[in-house]
């Protein structure tokens, strides 16, 4: 009964979040984030939030419990909060989302009197929310990812859906396979950079062109965005034999990303397409 209520909740919602959904060139200019000084200048999204010392303490003995060995994660952290994007829950707290980690973050309203912080893979989270698994994860959670992020922040508005959410929220590990699969979402994304350093002078050097093309707003293909496009940072690079997967994120937002494919080739380093997107 539970989640036939919960199918009907979502059903609803979708409805919602589809009217108000912009992904790519399609996002109306007057919802768009401005720079500061530009006149009606208007922030429809919660910053990212600042990663103070209590939260990453609070969070490394969550995702300690992850990890056999003793490993001090606040570095890790402090770039997964800060990457993060935000949503407030009236009643409920924030609701972070993280798409380079594909995880979620329940921050509940009162975390610092020792409510409980949980955690939640976008995999569990596409799961009950009943979506069919994308082709290509990492893609797919800068674009459908952010749909499900905002309609999973949605659902726990109400209280029968958030008891029915709770199966994909998590304090610990429920099983080895949970284990593997975090550290895999935690620590990808690092041994990713290292890669980046592992390329081809020309390469690189191509790849260091089209970052600050983006940033200068000198890609046809990439619309800039005041106050956002101009800040990005290289969030996830991905080598799979003959391309290389890049993506650029803001630090504001944590909601507008500059996606990439390089075609490799022993003499050359190409843009096949790009694109961006703005996580609504």
């Amino acid at each position: 009964m539970r989640e036939s209520a919960l199918i009907l909740l979502i059903c609803f919602s979708l409805l919602s979040i589809e009217a108000r959904a912009q992904v790519g060139t399609n996002f109306p200019p007057a919802q768009m984030p401005v720079a500061p000084g530009v006149a009606k200048a208007q922030l429809i999204f919660h910053t990212t939030i600042n990663p103070e010392p209590a939260l990453l303490s609070r969070l490394q003995t969550l995702f300690a419990s992850y990890i056999d060995q003793p490993v001090d994660l606040t570095p890790l952290l402090k770039k997964i909060i800060t990457e993060s994007a935000v949503v407030e829950v009236p009643n409920v707290g924030q609701v972070l989302y993280n798409p380079t980690h594909m995880l979620l973050i329940h921050l509940p309203e009162n975390w610092q009197q020792g409510s409980t912080i949980r955690v939640a893979t976008l995999e569990d989270v596409r799961t009950i929310l009943k979506e069919e698994r994308a082709p290509i994860p990492l893609l797919a959670a800068y674009t459908q990812g952010f749909n499900q992020f905002a309609l999973l922040s949605a659902l726990m508005k109400d209280a029968d859906a958030r008891e029915a959410l709770e199966v994909v929220w998590n304090t610990t590990p429920r099983s080895d396979h949970d284990k593997q699969r975090m550290l895999y979402l935690l620590l990808r994304p690092i041994e990713q950079a290292a890669t980046a350093r592992l390329q081809s002078p020309t390469c690189r050097q191509t790849i260091n062109q089209f970052v600050d093309d983006v940033r200068a707003g000198k890609r046809a293909a990439i619309r800039p965005v005041p106050g956002l496009t101009s800040t990005v940072l290289p969030t996830r690079f991905v080598r799979d034999g003959k391309q290389i997967i890049l993506v650029l994120s803001d630090p504001l937002l944590a909601r507008y990303h500059v996606i990439a494919r390089f075609d490799v080739t022993a003499k050359s380093c190409v843009v096949a397409w790009e694109r961006h997107v703005l996580g609504m």
